[in-house]
């Protein structure tokens, strides 16, 4: 490379790296998560909540020694999440009162659409969770969800995840969207079993059932053709004479059939 074009280039380098610190100087600095968020707070006074007229549902701790004031986050979330009232409060049981009757007086009056309760059973026979999705009421055992010697974190986040879960078993939370099912609509009375679209759940509802068999021990259940079931080897014995002329075939071309 000649003289002038060493020079040429050494121009264009220069001009290049003035233009690069130009725009670098002339680029906004990054904001920090903390600096976005003090400035949406000081433009927009951050966010506030006002709760129309209606009933709320209700989550009572039943536990001994609940305290009023742990569910304040949980409540926060719900509210936010689901766009409708909450009311969380500590009350233990009364002597002889049971957590369902206690869920039923909460319900008697006007302020509850819905209640879960929180108790503690430490029983071998305790179910972890009871669900009453016809009369809107679910009951979380925190014994289950969190026995003794769990950590208390590990504990406190296991009963927020089983509080969201009953409340939505509880409050329509599960219903599916797809419109030919009999779970799309809450189901409050006899009639609302009329009103619904269709008298078995969407293929997808029964799909989920499948997809729990194995962690429930179910028994599969397969269909097919009875000439089908004849090859496979697990064809009963047949009940008319067409199942008898399709096992006749079946063996005399000596495929693998059941023996009567």
């Amino acid at each position: 490379m000649g003289s002038r074009g060493l020079l040429w280039f050494i121009g264009l380098f220069a001009v290049a790296a003035a233009t690069a610190q130009a725009q670098e100087a002339a680029a906004p600095r990054q904001r920090t998560p903390g600096e976005v968020q003090a400035a949406r707070m000081a433009r927009t006074g951050g966010l506030v909540a006002h709760r129309g007229p209606g009933a709320a549902i209700a989550v009572i701790d039943a536990r001994p020694g609940a305290g009023a004031g742990e569910w304040d986050a949980l409540k926060a979330d719900m509210e936010s999440f689901c766009m409708v009232a909450f009311e969380f409060r500590a009350r233990p049981l009364g002597r002889g009162e049971t957590p369902l009757k206690a869920a039923r007086a909460a319900l008697s009056g006007k302020g509850a659409a819905g209640v879960a309760v929180v108790l503690s059973d430490e029983g071998a026979d305790a179910p972890g969770m009871t669900v009453y999705p016809e009369d809107r009421m679910a009951l979380v055992n925190a014994s289950r969800a969190a026995p003794k010697g769990t950590a208390p974190d590990v504990a406190s986040r296991r009963l927020a995840t089983q509080l969201w879960r009953a409340v939505c078993f509880a409050a329509g939370g599960v219903n599916t969207r797809s419109p030919h099912c009999a779970l799309s609509s809450t189901v409050l009375s006899a009639e609302d079993i009329d009103g619904l679209s269709a008298r078995m759940p969407n293929p997808d509802a029964c799909a989920q059932v499948l997809a729990s068999a194995e962690r429930l021990g179910l028994a599969r259940v397969r269909t097919a053709t009875y000439r089908a079931a004849c090859m496979q080897g697990w064809a009963p014995a047949p009940t008319n004479d067409i199942q008898r002329a399709v096992w006749d075939e079946v063996k005399g071309k000596g495929e693998k059939g059941i023996t009567e």
